[in-house]
């Protein structure tokens, strides 16, 4: 009766119906292990390549102070795209005040005070005002290339700041209905300014989920905000480089795909009901999601598995064409006083960028086990596993030797820590290995307790 009822209590942890942290912290400790030990063969890195605003590049004194000005950054974007080719460019900085450095404002002071009569003054500003306007010189950029923004959520209880202008939903509330509380939601938000929100062609938030014991396993692809749903940077990326793709082949004009979601039961989730999520899919690919949205970060290997370019040797032409022609090129930092650092499996100080980018990989490898997930059969699997060695154990437990007692449990964890291993190393899958060790655990020493004591 007693080893039921400790069988019963995993099963409802694998359930999700009562949650025993210690069982969800040794899943994460295997989790790290798994990924340390067995890194997926690399996904795509060749086609990532990370700009850096490193510390060399914020003392160069051809950038300027940071946050540098849009004029400089009006200068990179165009020298990206017309000298070095790239792809696509996604930004993990947000642009969230107007760039004053041109000193229009001054001259616009003065245009309105002191030199308010002067005709000629007047008439000369307003023939250079276009050339000073550094938002607007950048916003028609963002607009003339593939350029993804980004911009986080305020996921924080009680965090309701709204900075800067939120870009269109990827997908309006009235489209589809999801479980209510399942999706990450946002309570606020800090983004671009408007005029470069309006001219971007794409943007995506670029939050994580942090765990418990504040490491970054997973990333939410969709984030709620308001009811509606906003996508992630690395997915609008993806999806940027494959409507580039089409337009490519078509001769047609750019244009993004729309999303499709779909439930547990693989059916297409619309404005009706409240469905659980189990996948996403853009540009014909199927990308597996749990229920949050959320996907596990398939870390490539440490920090600086991507080819890393300093912005320093960008603008004083150390980069040769080939390091970035055709490249998808995410802008980051690596520089302590900037603090984008984040806590993971490969390390405690893991570049923030690096973290989108590793989700990026992922999503444009062509394998397809290239994306760490758990099929939604683990979560009927787990508890029949669980109630299959509960019979075996009762069954054998009370028939044998203490000696051989101990060997059934070593040899039911050891096959059950194969399992794992080789679900990961084979599929990419992730199953929830604790409450199966820690049934088959509880219930041996139960019965060794009570038998042999």
């Amino acid at each position: 009766l007693v080893s039921c009822l400790l069988s019963s209590i995993f099963v409802l942890h694998s359930l999700n119906v009562l949650v025993l942290p210690p069982l969800n912290a040794l899943d994460r400790f295997a989790y790290d292990y798994l990924i340390r030990a067995n890194p997926p063969s690399q996904n795509a890195v060749d086609h990532i390549v990370i700009l850096d605003i490193d510390e060399k590049s914020l003392s160069n004194p051809k950038l300027g102070r940071w946050p540098w000005s849009r004029d400089v950054m009006s200068q990179v974007v165009t020298t990206l795209f017309e000298d070095y080719e790239v792809r696509v460019l996604g930004f993990d900085v947000v642009f969230s005040e107007p760039d004053t450095s041109s000193g229009i404002g001054t001259l616009d002071a003065l245009a309105k005070g002191p030199l308010a009569d002067n005709t000629g003054y007047l008439e000369l500003l307003k023939k250079i005002r276009p050339k000073l306007e550094y938002d607007s010189i950048f916003g028609e950029l963002l607009m003339q290339y593939p350029i993804v923004l980004g911009y986080y959520f305020n996921l924080g209880t009680g965090d309701n700041v709204k900075a800067g202008a939120l870009p269109l939903p990827t997908i309006f509330s009235d489209e589809v209905s999801i479980k209510a509380g399942s999706v990450v939601e946002g309570t606020g938000y800090g983004s671009n300014i408007a005029v470069l929100t309006d001219a971007a062609l794409a943007a995506g938030h670029f939050n994580p989920i942090v765990d418990p014991d504040g490491l970054i396993r997973k990333v939410p692809l969709l984030i709620k905000f308001e009811g509606d749903f906003f996508e992630s940077l690395s997915l609008a990326v993806f999806r940027m480089s494959k409507a580039l793709e089409r337009a490519e082949a078509s001769g047609k004009a750019l244009s993004v795909q729309p999303l499709v979601l779909f439930d547990e039961a693989g059916e297409v989730v619309t404005g009706e009901g409240s469905p659980v999520l189990n996948a996403i899919q853009v540009a014909g690919k199927r990308i597996p999601v749990g229920p949050d949205s959320s996907v596990f970060v398939s870390y490539q290997g440490p920090q600086r598995t991507f080819t890393y370019l300093s912005f320093d040797d960008l603008v004083e032409g150390r980069v040769k064409l080939e390091a970035l022609r055709d490249k998808v090129v995410l802008v980051g930092t690596t520089a302590p006083g900037l603090s984008d650092f984040r806590s993971t499996p490969m390390g405690a100080l893991y570049p923030g960028v690096e973290v989108h980018a590793n989700v990026l990989a992922s999503l444009l490898s062509e394998r397809a086990s290239a994306m760490p997930w758990r099929p939604i059969e683990f979560r009927f699997l787990e508890p029949l596993g669980i109630f299959v060695c509960t019979i075996f154990l009762l069954l054998v437990l009370g028939r044998v030797s203490p000696l051989a007692s101990m060997g059934v449990w070593l040899s039911l964890s050891l096959a059950t820590l194969l399992g794992g291993g080789y679900l990961w190393t084979g599929y990419q899958v992730v199953p929830q290995i604790a409450p199966l060790l820690g049934a088959i655990t509880s219930i041996f020493l139960w019965n060794f307790a009570y038998q042999f004591y």
